[in-house]
């Protein structure tokens, strides 16, 4: 499809043209007069000045983690973090001003927001954190998680903000998938935890 505005091709999904931010239309088809070029930007990605820093991002991601280590205050931090991951945040980058954007324009909804950030985040940590570091030299400023999930962090706008939260499907699959196989394994670390409590009570109680 194309924007019937500055006439940049996107994708059949997208709702949002990502180079003017116009909502497109169920079929557009190119504007006359408007020829396609090899040079018009089709990613949110490659619009000037809507990428967030570096600097941006690295706070974020300081803050949230501060907060989730508090004892007590980490919990609240953790839920909140899941329930602003409806519209594609964490507390840490709505302080700073950014949000989580789909390669169709659409903010990052649920499923796709929580797969990103607490799984395919994974990925990115395994290798001693060069997944992270990759957005310091990459051209779109994309962690592995992003190119995974097809995601950018942007500077918040008024119109960023109005656009839809959606998910792809197959991180609405993934995400059930992770959490029923993840079942096992908090099971676990809870009868250990447990055991572990009741061994230093009996070493105390002597």
């Amino acid at each position: 499809m194309y924007c019937t505005d500055c006439g940049a091709e996107n994708p059949d999904s997208a709702s949002f043209c990502p180079q003017c931010g116009k909502a497109i239309a169920a079929t557009s088809p190119r504007p006359k007069g408007i020829q396609q070029s090899a040079a018009v930007p089709t990613t949110p990605a490659a619009q000037p000045g809507q990428l967030a820093s570096i600097g941006q991002r690295i706070a974020a991601w300081l803050i949230d983690a501060v907060l989730v280590a508090i004892p007590y205050l980490g919990i609240v931090a953790l839920v909140s973090n899941l329930v602003m991951a409806r519209r594609c945040n964490t507390i840490g980058l709505k302080l700073l001003g950014a949000r989580i954007v789909r390669e169709n324009g659409d903010l990052s909804g649920f499923f796709h927001t929580a797969v990103r950030n607490y799984y395919a985040a994974l990925l990115s940590a395994i290798p001693l954190g060069l997944g992270f570091w990759w957005a310091l030299w990459d051209p779109h400023k994309q962690t592995w998680h992003d190119k995974i999930m097809h995601t950018y962090v942007m500077r918040d706008t008024e119109e960023l903000a109005s656009r839809p939260g959606t998910s792809s499907r197959a991180a609405v699959i993934w995400f059930w998938v992770l959490i029923v196989s993840s079942i096992p394994a908090i099971i676990l670390l809870l009868i250990v935890v447990y055991v572990f409590v009741l061994f230093l009570s009996d070493v105390y109680r002597d």
